[in-house]
């Protein structure tokens, strides 16, 4: 585990690039280093580990002590495969699935992370919750389980229009929870009213860090491109690893 989260923070996000480096230049920090094989295989069986790593990590006080009122929640894609691949893909079918990523404008065979994160001040959003889902599993529909029960800290939480509903709204008044989204035009009308048209402005330029978010968890753990994933337990340890490691990086400032 110490090996594979090193490699991830040091950016060698391929398993083979980070036994490489380790039998090479590290092998008398870790004199039992089994065979290559080995070790892949070892990996794959500690998915539950990294898992409960990262859920560990965000028990810190870093994560827990944040003043802010205010979430947002969003989703990004992991892929698998993209495009005309997409449909041919095999890896992992109990978990996951094809589906259309309208940010990236392209359809892949893969899953979801999904995020809660808290607003910070010209920062990029705090983690404070993650889910993961197949690819075609709605935004909406994990938004409702990842917050079935939600946290007494929050007291507005900004989403794209995927998560408007008035149930679900409603929901979320019931535990003190302001939902905001970007307004939807009304059937019949061809524009917003201006202080709608305001409004949406308003999430969406508090949304906005999020994707930030994303975009770095991305660029310092590879989260999104999976195509060298071969098996279930594999795709499950790519994951929750690269996660813990972000989160590790996060809480210790190695990233800023």
């Amino acid at each position: 585990m110490t090996i594979y989260l090193w490699g991830i923070v040091e950016r060698r996000f391929e398993v083979k690039q980070i036994y490489a480096y380790t039998k090479m230049h590290l092998l008398e920090w870790f004199p039992r280093l089994p065979s290559y094989q080995a070790f892949n295989r070892r990996l794959n069986e500690l998915a539950p580990a990294f898992q409960t790593l990262a859920a560990i990590v965000l028990d810190m006080p870093v994560f827990q002590d944040c003043l802010s009122s205010n979430s947002i929640i969003d989703s990004m894609p992991i892929m698998l495969a993209k495009q005309s691949r997409s449909s041919r893909a095999k890896v992992s079918p109990e978990l996951c699935s094809k589906s259309y990523c309208a940010s990236k404008d392209q359809w892949y065979y893969g899953m979801k992370l999904h995020a809660l994160g808290i607003v910070q001040y010209k920062r990029i959003p705090m983690p404070s919750l993650f889910c993961v889902s197949t690819a075609s599993d709605h935004d909406l529909t994990i938004g409702k389980q990842m917050l079935a029960s939600p946290p007494p800290t929050i007291r507005r939480l900004f989403a794209d229009k995927a998560y408007c509903d008035a149930e679900w709204k409603a929901f979320l008044a019931g535990k003190g929870i302001q939902l905001c989204t970007p307004f939807k035009k009304t059937r019949g009308f061809v524009d917003l009213f201006i202080s709608e048209d305001c409004f949406s402005s308003f999430v969406s330029r508090i949304r906005q860090p999020m994707e930030s978010f994303f975009n770095w968890l991305s660029e310092k753990t590879g989260i999104q491109a999976a195509s060298k994933v071969r098996s279930t337990k594999g795709l499950l340890t790519f994951i929750f690893a690269r996660i813990a490691a972000a989160l590790f990086g996060f809480a210790l400032g190695f990233y800023y």
